[in-house]
């Protein structure tokens, strides 16, 4: 009897918690897009300080450009190509920040803008910096790198071993570079090597022509251990841009299933998922209880992944409303739990590591030391314990010789 009391009580509180889960997402859509905020990054806000003087501007050409980027008819490779000839980038750069809670993706083609006018790969890293939480550094990169390489001759080489290169040409070319150029001096300086590793695999989708399967290949030519996957989360994202700006999400999902590509490409399904598990919740209005449902029903070795996507789906809502973290996270087993848990944390610790902390302490002691530690490496970490989780079907490359 008293066992039966106390199942019943827990069903109460479960469905109490998931009545105002689901209360909060209602008002989350109702105050913010919440579809800003999913996106893989380091998610550092500028400091008001060192904001680009967006202020300077002529009042005119300041309320032109805010006009046209307000349009209805908005071209964003033609509005930045335009006014990168008018305004600083550093100023537009302020401008994104300003006006976008995040401006990951509105950054990443105004990196390519930047390395288009200066063709110097060094310069506009050094302009980019970390705005728009790293975007206009992995649209700089792409850009870079998609292009014919001798475009760029002397510039995106001038840290390599140029004369190494001369023999080969392409994705040869690009799979020779960019590992060394993780390491060079103005990338190295300025941001982690896996953040660099992301950059690249933005790149190989644009070399490749968008052939998900050939850069996924491309990432493994990494040797530093967890280069590849991170590649990988590049791969992805310049996916979800690619279809977000033409248009062509919804004939793959008709063609090969809502969980496309996870459900073609599955050697990194947590790179995959980060970004599907929040279309797929968009596209089909899907609640918490059927996503985990969703992700519960899969395969074991993509399951954990699909959960580490569904914990980046709900971070908006968790960086809002901490304590969620031990509902969200709740589900499936140890390694789900691992993944959904380092899906939220990892992202909401470089935002905002107060709210991190927070979250980490509502969990229990079984995995509140992972959030703790998820909380402290942030995002793109190497050496994170968990990051056997990442892969499936192969061995990082360095243990395959």
């Amino acid at each position: 009897m008293r066992d039966h009391i106390r199942l019943l009580r827990d069903i109460f509180y479960t469905c109490l918690t998931l009545l105002v889960l689901s209360t909060s997402i209602s008002k989350a859509y109702a105050t913010e897009d919440i579809s800003r905020f999913i996106s893989d990054m380091g998610t550092t806000k500028t400091d008001e300080g060192k904001r680009p003087h967006w202020n300077a501007i002529d009042n005119t050409l300041k309320h032109q450009l805010t006009q046209q980027y307000r349009s209805p008819d908005y071209d964003e490779k033609r509005f930045f190509t335009k006014y990168i000839e008018l305004i600083p980038a550093k100023a537009i750069l302020g401008f994104l920040e300003a006006e976008e809670t995040i401006c990951h993706r509105q950054a990443h083609e105004l990196g390519r803008a930047i390395f288009r006018k200066t063709n110097n790969i060094n310069e506009t890293l050094s302009i980019c910096g970390n705005s728009c939480t790293n975007a206009c550094m992995h649209g700089a990169i792409g850009e870079a790198f998609s292009d014919d390489p001798s475009h760029h001759e002397g510039n995106t080489h001038s840290q390599t071993n140029e004369s190494s290169h001369q023999t080969t040409s392409g994705i040869d070319k690009l799979l020779e570079m960019m590992e060394p150029f993780c390491h060079t001096s103005e990338m190295a300086r300025q941001h982690k090597r896996g953040n660099c590793a992301h950059a690249m695999g933005h790149a190989l989708m644009l070399k490749t022509d968008h052939d998900i399967g050939a850069s996924i290949d491309g990432c493994r030519h990494f040797n530093e251990p967890g280069m590849d996957y991170y590649c990988a989360t590049g791969v992805y994202m310049q996916y979800m841009d690619h279809v977000t700006s033409n248009g062509s999400r919804q004939a793959d999902t008709q063609r090969w299933g809502s969980n496309y590509p996870c459900n073609k490409f599955t050697t990194y399904p947590a790179a995959c998922y980060r970004y599907i598990v929040s279309e797929v919740k968009e596209e089909r209005g899907l609640g918490l209880e059927h996503l985990i449902m969703l992700c519960a029903q899969l395969p074991a070795d993509v399951r954990g992944g699909c959960f580490h996507g569904l914990g980046a789906a709900y971070t908006p809502l968790i960086i809002e409303h901490p304590t969620l973290l031990k509902v969200v996270c709740s589900y499936g087993g140890n390694k789900e739990q691992i993944l959904c848990i380092e899906g939220v944390i990892e992202k909401l610790a470089d935002f905002n590591e107060q709210r991190a902390s927070e979250a980490c302490k509502a969990l229990g002691s079984e995995t509140r030391d992972i959030c703790i530690a998820a909380a402290q490496g942030k995002m793109y970490q190497l050496d994170k314990p968990s990051m056997y989780l990442y892969r499936t079907g192969i061995k990082p490359k360095h243990n395959r010789h």
